[in-house]
């Protein structure tokens, strides 16, 4: 019966196995060691690429505030740096690795598998980092940067903690003295599907809070009598107007430029790296497109992101309940 450990796999055969795994870590290094070269010797070309894809996003985004876009290109600056660390250390890790499965004499297939998997996790989640902060100036957030790269960052930053998970398993094995055979085979496929399922999973909605997915499952039944609306209760219904006008006293241009700041800010948030523009992008309608609007800290709400224009008109700013006002949305709760 062949077991997860075999002594009699030659280990030029297991090294072979390795070599794919080993060519994408020994990249991942170069990208490391390249990237601390290029950001040495070209500091102020990369900070100048970075400051002139700012300046060549639409107006919406910034609106004329610098204090924003300065915040906005540092976060960008610290990202890319963020890759040249993430490469060197990652890239340690899967060779690290790839040598365990080699000295414990895994069978190859599995070999291959683990050296891979560390391999284009190191290597996709170092190019993440380069690549958001990157993208960062131009979106007008890190985290809209971040989110839109999320097809890259999930799946190889699940990788690599699979890959781990894997040989902390062969580790364990090999201490129990305990060659699981076919189990352990087949136990280990499935550390991989549910570290990349668990990395890819939305938090679940809010305590109290039914799941939008859940709601809309439900048919809906219709019950009692019908209430017919009067003419005066259908005139909610009416085209709101083309610009909002504040009731009463207007805004004066004080308040309207502290609103304007406030929009584009990202110290409101619990990272600070998201602001309102985030999920009601002004280039995008006041809206983000997405199912479900989503926060910092893993904060998922049950309904997507309304559009901010002719905010004014609207019977409640946050449909979802997460907040009663704007005031109660900047306590920490975005």
């Amino acid at each position: 019966m062949s077991t997860t450990f075999t002594t009699s796999a030659p280990h030029d055969d297991l090294l072979r196995a390795v070599l794919p795994g080993l060519l994408l870590a020994a990249l991942t290094l170069l990208l490391g060691f390249g990237l601390g070269v290029v950001f040495g010797l070209n500091e102020e070309a990369i900070t100048s690429r970075l400051e002139a894809s700012a300046a060549a996003a639409p107006a919406a985004i910034y609106n004329g505030d610098t204090t924003v876009m300065k915040s906005v290109l540092a976060k960008s600056w610290t990202y890319m740096q963020r890759s040249h660390l993430h490469a060197g250390a990652l890239g340690t890790t899967a060779v690290a690795l790839t040598m365990i499965v080699v000295l414990l004499g895994v069978r190859p297939l599995l070999s291959r598998t683990i050296s891979a998997a560390a391999g284009a996790g190191s290597l996709g989640y170092s190019l993440f980092w380069v690549w958001a902060g990157a993208r960062a100036p131009g979106l007008g957030s890190t985290g809209a940067a971040k989110e839109s790269l999320a097809w890259l960052a999930i799946p190889s930053s699940g990788l690599v903690v699979a890959a781990t998970c894997a040989v902390l398993v062969l580790l364990v094995l090999r201490l129990l003295r305990r060659p699981f055979g076919t189990m352990a085979m087949t136990a280990l496929p499935l550390i991989v599907a549910a570290t990349l399922g668990a990395c890819g999973r939305a938090a679940p909605p809010p305590e109290g809070m039914d799941s939008a997915s859940a709601r809309s499952s439900r048919p809906a039944v219709a019950t009692g009598t019908p209430v017919l609306l009067t003419r005066a209760e259908l005139s909610m219904f009416a085209v709101l107007p083309s610009v909002m006008a504040a009731t009463g006293t207007p805004n004066p241009p004080a308040e309207v430029a502290l609103g304007r700041r406030l929009f584009y800010e990202t110290l409101l948030s619990n990272g600070h790296d998201l602001s309102c523009n985030t999920c009601h992008a002004l280039n995008r309608y006041g809206a983000d497109g997405r199912r479900v609007s989503f926060g910092s800290v893993g904060h998922v709400g049950g309904r997507n992101a309304p559009t901010v224009y002719n905010a004014a008109g609207h019977l409640a700013q946050f449909w979802d309940g997460r907040a009663s006002s704007v005031e109660e949305q900047a306590k920490g709760r975005s």
